[in-house]
């Protein structure tokens, strides 16, 4: 085994996942550890590395690698008569041309449990890039504050 299956093993078993007696967790532990292995197997520099896991990030989680053109090849038309995007399932254009990402905002009270909403939707222009992750908003005024001073 490689330091980095050994590195992924012992972070796994920190958490409870290793021979967890759960057949869910056993599943995803025996998936990560599968991609931990093929991935050291590559022979990965450091910057092809972060190379490789980023775009496999993105790819993984269905977001393109370049920006969406709002061009017509990329509109699936719905029933309604509006459009979703074929190359990011979370955006959508309506009749009258505006688009927007529904997945544009998650929303917290505790900055612990994170939740979306039709305040979720964030109109978009084109061309678009999908952000890595949604922007976050914080309810709580007083957790805000705590929050932002703990990221300086």
């Amino acid at each position: 085994m490689s330091r980095l299956v050994d590195y992924a093993t012992e972070e796994l078993k920190r958490i409870g996942m290793i021979d967890s007696g759960n057949s869910y967790n056993d599943a995803v532990t025996k998936a990560i550890l599968d991609l931990i292995e093929l991935f050291a197997s590559q022979g990965h520099s450091g910057f092809t590395a972060a190379y490789t896991v980023n775009v496999f990030k993105r790819l993984a989680m269905f977001k393109p690698l370049t920006p969406l053109t709002g061009e017509d090849s990329e509109w699936n038309e719905l029933k309604s008569g509006d459009y979703q995007n074929k190359r990011y399932c979370a955006v959508f254009k309506e009749k009258d041309g505006k688009a927007y990402n529904s997945e544009g905002k998650i929303f917290t009270d505790d900055g612990e449990i994170w939740y979306s909403s039709k305040d979720s939707f964030v109109e978009i222009t084109f061309p678009y890039t999908v952000p890595d992750s949604p922007e976050k908003v914080y309810l709580n005024k007083e957790e805000k504050r705590i929050e932002n001073a703990s990221s300086d």
